[in-house]
């Protein structure tokens, strides 16, 4: 049935992908505008999955192609409120048998049926494209909930609806159905995309999800073998031959002292020469000149830094920077990145990182302070997306910033920033 439904979705979207047909309490007529006709906000929450969709006034008439007559509907600040009880029951039992036939998803290994919870009418979100005196039919979002026994673990997403199936772009080639969605587990929120041929996507929880944490690059402290005293030991060993010869004298004792306190005497002034080392040497000694190992340290510092912000809540956005960032410098350094995700051509939402990738590296000095601490001046490009609700806009940006970044307590921390550079990429 939902497939059928899909197809008479699509004959009427394809026609016409930037019309939305009237709402039927608005007049009967057509409004030209950009508009996502679906979205859909995934939640993973401890004893069910919430799935939050938002359709378009002409693609809910799609969906739901019954006579529901004239909506007699009054605007609250965003939202609609009906004037009719009567009126919002009928409209809760028509969107009520439709969302209830979407697929089950398996929960642990359970298949669980979707319960639909409620339904709003709320201002269309193409308003802010089209002049005031201009009305928009309102946007329908509709909360459907799949409840688990117990906490989600492992989960097969599923999504079967679109918006663009059977449609063809410009040169009359099939477009594939597809639909960016949002995935929000109460530790990270990320992009997902439902297609045709991939309607099922796969969750599993982290072992550890309430530890989970960016992992930090080690500061490549020295970590010496063990040096055996080698000149030492034949000393030692020399003083108790000649303690065994003495005892062939007239006066052993005496001699035998004498021998064992001249070489106990000499063996510990010549403990620190002619030694020999047992297992590894200093790591900066070994493995690569020191320019190479602090353009890595920085790059990996970097990447943590952007990686924190994959994360929800700004308590666990911390704890990660704190892993990279040290105390004093969490504030300035949390601020100064979310202020580069943020996209103002897309009303302020904060970008996903996507990629971080260096550009130029330089030190200022070849050689590290007599700390360790080396000042690094970089230029990197950050990628990212911001999800709208059924669609996604892609950024990018050019930042330039001389990074100080010394040891602490093993591991390399960013102690000090000097941002230089900041724009969105041309």
């Amino acid at each position: 049935m939902l497939r059928a439904i899909a197809l008479l979705i699509a004959l009427g979207m394809s026609a016409h992908p930037a019309v939305v047909h009237a709402h039927p309490h608005s007049p009967l007529e057509l409004i030209t505008h950009e508009h996502p006709a679906l979205g859909l906000i995934i939640s993973i929450e401890s004893d069910r999955i919430v799935y939050d969709v938002s359709l378009s006034n002409g693609f809910l008439n799609t969906l739901v192609p019954k006579e529901r007559g004239f909506l007699k509907l009054r605007l609250e600040e965003n939202t609609f409120i009906f004037e009719d009880p009567e009126q919002e029951a009928a409209e809760r039992r028509i969107l009520d048998e439709y969302f209830s036939q979407l697929p089950p998803l398996k929960i642990n290994g359970v298949d669980c049926k979707p319960q639909f919870e409620s339904f709003k009418f709320v201002r269309s979100s193409a308003s802010a494209n089209i002049t005031e005196s201009e009305t928009l039919p309102p946007d329908a979002r509709v909360r459907v909930v799949y409840r688990s026994s117990d906490e989600p673990r492992r989960v097969e997403l599923v999504w079967i609806v679109f918006a663009n199936e059977y449609s063809v772009d410009a040169f009359g080639d099939p477009i594939e159905p597809s639909l960016a969605a949002r995935l929000d587990t109460r530790v990270r929120s990320r992009i997902i995309t439902f297609t045709g041929d991939k309607p099922v996507i796969e969750w599993e929880a982290p072992q550890a999800q309430t530890d989970m944490r960016v992992e930090v690059a080690s500061s490549g402290s020295n970590s010496a073998g063990r040096t055996i005293p080698i000149v030492s030991v034949i000393i030692v060993f020399a003083g108790l031959a000649g303690c065994w010869l003495a005892g062939r004298s007239k006066r052993p004792w005496r001699i035998r002292l004498i021998v064992l306190v001249i070489a106990a005497v000499t063996a510990f002034q010549v403990r620190n020469f002619g030694g020999y080392t047992l297992g590894s040497q200093p790591e900066r000694a070994t493995i690569e000149p020191f320019p190479k190992v602090a353009s890595k340290v920085f790059e990996a510092l970097l990447t943590n830094v952007y990686r924190a912000f994959d994360f929800r809540s700004e308590s666990d956005i911390y704890d990660v920077l704190a892993q990279s960032v040290d105390g004093p410098l969490l504030d300035s350094v949390y601020k100064e990145i979310r202020a580069g995700l943020v996209s103002a051509e897309q009303g302020g939402a904060v970008a996903k990182v996507k990629s971080v990738e260096i550009l130029e590296s330089k030190l200022v000095d070849p050689e590290p302070k007599r700390d360790g601490a080396f000042e690094i001046k970089t230029r990197w490009r950050v990628e990212g997306m911001v999800y709208h609700w059924g669609h996604v806009h892609d950024t990018a940006s050019i930042f330039e910033a001389i990074y100080t970044v010394a040891p602490r307590d093993g591991f390399w921390k960013i102690i000090k920033t000097d941002m230089t550079s900041a724009s969105p990429e041309k």
